[in-house]
C-alpha cells in the first residue's frame, strides 16, 4: 500500500510526515477508526463515520470532513492503491493538531491533522480467523474511559505482546471477577443457546461488528444478553467469540490452555458468520467499483453457483415489525417485479414479535431487477437483512 492520505494530499507513504509537535504524536490527543473493506466496498460506514464524529466530540475536536468528502478520500485512497478488489482496511487518525510549544493545555486554534492509510487481510489471516484463536484472561489495567477510540494503546500492546511471546493469539481482559473485551475486539459466549456480550459502557469500545452480530442474532431468533459477564460464564460457555472490523466473528477454541468445546468453531459461529457474511452483501457502501470484468462482493460460498435466469428465486428479507411492514416490502418488491402475487409473500414473526422474516417467491426474467430490488432493500431503514 504504497500512497496514503495526509492533511487533504494524496501522497506516497515514504514521504508521509508530521510535525514534532503533533499533538496526537507528543500526547495521543487523537482518535482513530479502522475501516473494513471488501471488493471496494465498506460495511456500515455511516455508521462509523457516525462514531468517529461522536469520539471527536468527547475530545473537543472538529471533525474535519463531511461524509460525503469523507467517502471521496475514501475511494480515491483505494483506487491510488489499486485496491478495488481483495480484503483490506483503511485506517483513520485524526489528531488535535500541532501546538506551538509541547504544553498540556489546549491551543485555541487547532486544525486537526487526518491520516488515512491501507492495509491487506491477507488469505492466510482471513483463515486464521476462521479456524480461531487461542486466548488468555489478563487484569485490565487500561484507563477507565475506554469507549472513546482513542490512540493511547499502550497497555493493550503490552498485554497483546505478552501473549504473543506465549504462542498466544489474543487476550481477554478481566476486571473485578468478570470479562470484558479483547485487546481489540468485542467478546460474545453461547450459553444455552443464547448469546451473551458485556454491555457497551464506559468499559468497553461499542463495535459496529459487535451491534451488527446483535441484530443478526434477533433477526434469526436467537436470545442475547447484553449484560456483565462472569469469568466461570466464559471458562463454562459453549462457544466464544471475538468480532471486529477486519477480523469478522472470530472463534475461540482455547482459553488459558483449556479447549473450548471440541477445538473447532460450534454450531452458533457458523450461523451467524453466514449471515453476517450475507448481510456484507447488501448493507455495504460501494466506494469504488472493482476492476473490470469483476463482480463486487461476490458470494464465495463452496457450493455456490451462478444463477440462470429467467428463474424462480426466493429472498428472504428481515426487518423491525409495525403495522406497515408487509406493505412497505410488498410495495418494494412490486417496484421491480410488477407481477408479484402477495400470495407469494409468507411471514413468520421472531418470538418476541420485534422483527418479522418475509419470504417472497419471484420469477426473475434477467439479473438486473434482482440487483435493483436488493439495493433498494438495503436502502430501506426498517429492514436488517436481505438474502
Amino acid at each position: 500500500m504504497d500512497m496514503v492520505f495526509l492533511n487533504g494530499r494524496f501522497i506516497a507513504h515514504d514521504d508521509a510526515t508530521i510535525s514534532i509537535k503533533d499533538r496526537g504524536f507528543l500526547y495521543s490527543d487523537s482518535i482513530y477508526e479502522t475501516l473494513p473493506i471488501e471488493q471496494g466496498r465498506c460495511l456500515a460506514l455511516p455508521d462509523r463515520l457516525h462514531r468517529l464524529h461522536s469520539n471527536l466530540t468527547h475530545l473537543g475536536i472538529e471533525m474535519p470532513h463531511t461524509p460525503d468528502e469523507w467517502q471521496r478520500i475514501l475511494s480515491e485512497l483505494i483506487q491510488h492503491n489499486e485496491a478495488q478488489s481483495g480484503r483490506y482496511y483503511i485506517y483513520l487518525h485524526v489528531t488535535r493538531g500541532t501546538s506551538p510549544t509541547r504544553q498540556l493545555n489546549i491551543p485555541s486554534a487547532c486544525t486537526p491533522t487526518v491520516l488515512a492509510f491501507m492495509g491487506q487481510v491477507t488469505p492466510e489471516q482471513t483463515q486464521h480467523y476462521q479456524r480461531g484463536f487461542k486466548v488468555i484472561t489478563v487484569e485490565d489495567n487500561r484507563r477507565r474511559d475506554r469507549f472513546i477510540k482513542a490512540t493511547g494503546l499502550l497497555p493493550n500492546i503490552m498485554a497483546f505482546n505478552q501473549a504473543q511471546e506465549q504462542s498466544i493469539d489474543d487476550i481477554i481482559y478481566q476486571h473485578q471477577g468478570y470479562a470484558l473485551e479483547s485487546s481489540s475486539s468485542n467478546l460474545f459466549i453461547v450459553e444455552k443457546d443464547r448469546l451473551i456480550t458485556p454491555p457497551a459502557n464506559y468499559q468497553i469500545i461499542n463495535g459496529i461488528t459487535r451491534q451488527t452480530v446483535i441484530e443478526l442474532a434477533k433477526s434469526l431468533d436467537i436470545e442475547c444478553e447484553e449484560r456483565l459477564m462472569t469469568l466461570d460464564e466464559l471458562r463454562n460457555a459453549d462457544e466464544i467469540w471475538l468480532t471486529a472490523s477486519n477480523k469478522d466473528i472470530v472463534p475461540v477454541i482455547e482459553l488459558n490452555k483449556q479447549r473450548i468445546g471440541n477445538g473447532k468453531a460450534g454450531p452458533f459461529w457458523h450461523r451467524l458468520n453466514d449471515a453476517l457474511r450475507e448481510y456484507k452483501m447488501t448493507h455495504s457502501t460501494l466506494l469504488t467499483p472493482p476492476p473490470s470484468g469483476e463482480e463486487p462482493m461476490t458470494d464465495n460460498h463452496e457450493n455456490s453457483s451462478p444463477l440462470e435466469f429467467p428463474c424462480e428465486f426466493f429472498v428472504k428479507i428481515i426487518m423491525k415489525n409495525s403495522d406497515s411492514s408487509k406493505e412497505k416490502v410488498t410495495a418494494i418488491i412490486q417496484r421491480h417485479f410488477d407481477q408479484f402475487d402477495t400470495d407469494a409473500l409468507s411471514l413468520r414473526p421472531s418470538k418476541n414479535d420485534n422483527y418479522l422474516a418475509f419470504t417472497a417467491k419471484l420469477q426473475v426474467p434477467e439479473k438486473a431487477p434482482l440487483d435493483a430490488l436488493y439495493k433498494d432493500l438495503s436502502d430501506e431503514p426498517e429492514v436488517l437483512m436481505a438474502l
